[in-house]
């Protein structure tokens, strides 16, 4: 614990671990590097990626649209977060701050527009 609240536990102030806590901080904080991915199927004068976060279990990417980007949600479902600009997912208009959930199955989805958006998904591939 680093504070507490003032709790107390059978009438005395619970014990605080800062020296533990220090022990497990890293300070300057080491971020994981992203990296440039290929949109597939996608020309890069149309959109570029960086892959923010991959893991086992998904993966989260920051996607730059100039024109228009091409995926596929056959067989995962994809989460799109527009941070900035806008356009359109198939012919629905897609504005900063919408988020759109496509569901697996869904087959081919074009995203069309200047816009940046963060696109997660479950696993490791595009």
């Amino acid at each position: 614990r680093l504070y507490d609240y003032d709790r107390l536990q059978n009438g005395k102030p619970r014990e605080l671990h800062l020296q533990k806590a220090l022990d497990v901080i890293t300070c300057p904080q080491e971020l994981p590097k992203s990296e440039r991915c290929r949109i597939s199927g996608t020309d890069p004068e149309c959109a570029e990626g960086v892959r923010l976060i991959q893991c086992p279990m998904f993966t989260v990417e920051h996607w730059s649209v100039k024109k228009q980007v091409t995926f596929s949600a056959e067989e995962q479902y994809r989460i799109i977060d527009v941070l900035e600009g806008e356009g359109q997912i198939q012919d629905v208009p897609l504005h900063k701050g919408d988020h759109v959930l496509v569901p697996s199955g869904y087959g081919e989805v074009e995203l069309k527009g200047t816009f940046e958006v963060i696109s997660s998904y479950i696993g490791r591939t595009s």
